[in-house]
């Protein structure tokens, strides 16, 4: 059984490194020669790597409400929050 766990860890890790190695390319523009193992390792990681408009809390920056208070409340006026 532990195998299986590792194993789907290692899968999950590798995807996300993809996705990450994508991202870093298509959207901010940075080569393969930039990206180093590192590099790769901090970003693959953490779920938030930096507090820019589009990474931090929208609370902070646009006044919004977070997803998970908006998935979480309990009024009826708050859940036609995304019509």
């Amino acid at each position: 059984m532990k195998y299986s766990r590792r194993s789907l860890r290692r899968h999950h890790r590798a995807r996300i490194r993809k996705r990450v190695k994508w991202i870093m390319r298509e959207m901010w523009g940075y080569q393969a020669d930039d990206m180093s193992p590192r590099f790769l390792g901090r970003y693959t990681t953490t779920r938030t790597p930096c507090s820019c408009r589009m990474c931090g809390n929208p609370r902070r920056y646009f006044g919004e409400r977070t997803f998970h208070e908006v998935r979480h409340s309990s009024n009826d006026d708050d859940r036609d929050y995304f019509e």
